[in-house]
C-alpha cells in the first residue's frame, strides 16, 4: 500500500537451548592389556554420555573411526534419545589379538550427534598397549630337598634343619608381567616358606 509503505508484523517464538554432550571419561587409556583369550575382550570400560543442554540429545551412531585398529570396539551402535540433564552409558572395548608392545595402539570412537558444537561428530580418543607375558618357573620340575647338593645329611633331612634353593620366575612372553601373589600349596605341615 502506497499510503502505508511500512507494515508491521509481530513474530513470536520460543528459543530452544541446544543439546550439549559431555563424555565421562573424556578419553580412554586401557594401559597394558593382555591379548584376548576367548570371546570376552579383557579391556572393557564404561563411558557416560550426559546431556547438559536444554533439548533432547540424539546419538545416532557410535563406531570406531577409520584408521582405528580393529581391536577397539563399542558395545552400542547408537543410544536412545537423552533428555536434558539425562545420561546414558555404553562400553568401549579393547580386545587385542596380538601383542603390540612396546608400541601403543590408538584411535577414536566417533559419536554422531545433534549437538551443534560437535558437527559432524564428537570423538572419544582411545589407546592401549597389547601385552602377552608368559610366566616360566625354573627349574620346572619338582624340587627334592633331600637330594640337594647343599644338604649335608643327604639323603636325609633332620628336625629343625633348614635348606634353601633358588627358583627363577622368568617372563618368556611379550611385555611386562605383573606378579600379584606367590603361594605354596599342598604344604599341610607348613614346612616350606618363600
Amino acid at each position: 500500500d502506497r499510503a502505508n509503505p511500512m507494515q508491521s508484523i509481530t513474530v513470536t517464538g520460543n528459543a530452544l537451548i541446544a543439546p550439549e554432550m559431555r563424555l565421562t571419561p573424556t578419553q580412554v587409556d586401557f594401559g597394558d592389556t593382555h591379548v584376548q583369550i576367548g570371546a570376552n575382550p579383557p579391556g572393557n570400560l564404561a563411558v557416560t554420555v550426559e546431556n547438559i543442554g536444554g533439548s533432547e540429545l540424539r546419538i545416532s551412531s557410535i563406531a570406531p573411526t577409520g584408521g582405528t585398529p580393529a581391536d577397539f570396539s563399542s558395545s552400542s551402535a547408537s543410544l536412545p534419545p537423552i533428555p536434558p540433564q539425562g545420561q546414558a552409558t555404553f562400553n568401549v572395548r579393547y580386545g587385542p589379538s596380538a601383542p603390540s608392545f612396546p608400541n601403543t595402539q590408538s584411535g577414536a570412537i566417533s559419536l554422531v550427534t545433534n549437538d551443534p558444537r560437535l558437527q559432524p561428530q564428537g570423538l572419544l580418543q582411545i589407546s592401549g598397549r597389547a601385552v602377552n607375558p608368559t610366566a616360566v618357573l625354573a627349574p620346572s620340575t619338582q624340587i627334592n630337598f633331600n637330594a640337594l647338593s647343599s644338604n649335608p645329611n643327604n639323603p636325609d633331612i633332620f628336625y629343625a634343619q633348614q635348606l634353601e634353593t633358588n627358583l627363577n620366575l622368568l617372563n618368556s612372553g611379550v611385555g611386562p608381567m605383573l606378579l600379584s601373589s606367590l603361594n605354596i600349596t599342598g604344604d599341610n605341615r607348613s614346612a616350606f616358606s618363600l
